[in-house]
């Protein structure tokens, strides 16, 4: 017995030393969930800005218009692992005064390497259904810096609270309505003039014959007074949005 004992030992040692030589690794690296992050935006220099890509495998980051028949707008690469802020083209054309609806979508590459092949590839699946972000994407004009803060909240006395605003130009904050998933235009229920520059807890004002419901999603969003002071607030030029849910109030 101790002859067959010291025999598995020494079997055992040797077969520890060959995964050394062998550069053999017990260790596995952890899993990564395929995600993709992106936010309503504006086009700058014809790219779309994504936040955040993970991705388990090498693959694609793939925008489509889908606001009207689906439009391949553009691609680009990932290799396995986590990328923030990536660019992706963007190669439709975008007037002014104009929004898209878009997709991102992180595929699987399966074809030929260095090239996107939809017939091919495969977009990443979670629960069955494809790794995507939607967002809306507008029309860059003279803003470059532009942005809103906004959380779920109660709202009291017919006034929405916006955390934050940045804004490059004088602009009009108007709140919108929700149409399944993106703001309904028309559909603009308030709105409050902004001069350049960081504004904080801004109260905004809903019109006098709005009332707006427990759950209901509104669309806090910036417009760009392009013409003149005195242009319909419904056709300036919207260049970013959010959105929040309105919550019931205490009983």
């Amino acid at each position: 017995m101790r002859g067959s004992t010291h025999l598995h030992c020494r079997w055992g040692g040797w077969l520890l030393i060959a995964a050394v030589l062998l550069g053999c690794d017990t260790t596995q690296e952890p899993a990564l969930t395929p995600q993709i992050v992106a936010g309503n935006q504006m086009l700058v220099n014809q790219q779309v800005k994504i936040k955040k890509v993970v991705t388990p495998a090498d693959g694609w980051v793939v925008v489509r218009r889908i606001d009207r028949t689906p439009q391949l707008a553009g691609v680009s690469a990932v290799v396995r692992g986590t990328r923030t802020n990536l660019p992706v083209p963007y190669t439709l054309p975008l007037a002014d005064y104009e929004a898209a609806w878009c997709a991102a979508t992180l595929y699987r590459d399966l074809g030929r390497i260095g090239e996107f092949e939809p017939e091919v590839d495969r977009p990443f699946l979670v629960d069955g259904q494809p790794v995507e972000a939607r967002f809306f994407l507008f029309m860059g004009g003279d803003v470059t810096d532009a942005w809103i803060v906004v959380e779920d909240q109660e709202v009291v006395n017919n006034t929405v609270l916006i955390e934050e605003v940045g804004v490059a130009e004088p602009a009009d904050l108007v709140i919108h309505r929700d149409a399944g998933g993106r703001p309904k235009v028309p559909g603009v229920i308030a709105r409050h003039p902004l001069e350049p520059g960081i504004h904080r807890q801004v109260a905004v004002k809903l019109f006098p014959e709005e009332r707006i419901s427990c759950g209901e999603r509104l669309w806090p969003m910036l417009h760009v007074r392009s013409v003149s002071d005195n242009q319909p607030y419904d056709t300036d030029k919207p260049i970013i949005t959010a959105s929040f849910v309105v919550l019931c109030g205490s009983p």
